[in-house]
Parts: C-alpha cells; sequence; structure tokens
C-alpha cells in the first residue's frame, strides 16, 4: 500500500495513521503533506492499480479519477446532513469514473476492491472537455 493524506487532515489524524502503520511491510511508501519532507503525490497517483480516497476531499476525489485507474470514495460519518459536493461525487459514480462506498457498508471494502479490479472506469479529463467547449464557441 501507499498511503497520503490531504494537506488539510487533521494532525492527531495523519499521527494516527502513522501510528498504525508503522513497522507494516505492506506500506510500501507514506507522505503526510506539511508533515513529511517534499512530495511524490503524482508519482503514488501513476503507480496505482486502485485508488481509495475519501468523499472530503474533492480534489483527491478528482484527481485519483484523472488517472483511469478503479477508484473508491470512501463515504465518511457527516455531522451535516449532506456535503457540497455530494451531488458532485454522485455524478462522477453515474458517469463511470469512481465506485462510492457508503460510511456505514466500509466493512464491505474488501468485496468492493475484489468487485472494481476488473471493472474498467473512464479517466476524468475536465481540463481538456473545457478547453474543447471554449474553443468551440469562440471559432
Amino acid at each position: 500500500f501507499i498511503i497520503s493524506t490531504s494537506r488539510r487532515t487533521e494532525k492527531q489524524v495523519v499521527y494516527f495513521i502513522q501510528d498504525k502503520i508503522r513497522g507494516k511491510k505492506s506500506f510500501i511508501y507514506a507522505e503526510f503533506p506539511g508533515y513529511s519532507e517534499g512530495s511524490h503525490y503524482p508519482g503514488i497517483l501513476s503507480l496505482c492499480r486502485y485508488i481509495l480516497v475519501t468523499e472530503d476531499s474533492i480534489n483527491m476525489v478528482s484527481e485519483s479519477a484523472s488517472c483511469g485507474v478503479p477508484v473508491i470514495i470512501l463515504g465518511v460519518e457527516k455531522k451535516k446532513k449532506q456535503l457540497i459536493f455530494d451531488r458532485t461525487l454522485e455524478k462522477l459514480t453515474e458517469k463511470g469514473y469512481a465506485e462510492y462506498l457508503p460510511a456505514d457498508k466500509l466493512n464491505t471494502l474488501s468485496e468492493k476492491i475484489t468487485e472494481i479490479k476488473e471493472k474498467k472506469f473512464n479517466k476524468l479529463n475536465e481540463a481538456e472537455e473545457c478547453a474543447r467547449k471554449i474553443l468551440q464557441s469562440i471559432t
């Protein structure tokens, strides 16, 4: 496994993860923005066969979906009824960029990973699509 957190991940969460993975041979690399020396985040994404990302980081979700590999968006317990990005996450799953696993189903993660390994995922390329639309409207 390769693990990274968002640069906005709370300090106590980073320390918790670091403590839990310390000495575990299954983790070949760990990066914690704001706590690690430098960043290899683009390289991390390019190495992945599949990506697990929590729904509370829409930036990491969209970057993961841009890789074209299987992505599982992991639900988090919500204090509010909805996150501001819930509709975006729904669209990403509807259009085949990712799968969603609600917080109350995280105990089925290993089954979901097995399920998605052979599935073909679309590659999110919003910048190219946006540029194409702009060029069409001005030419």
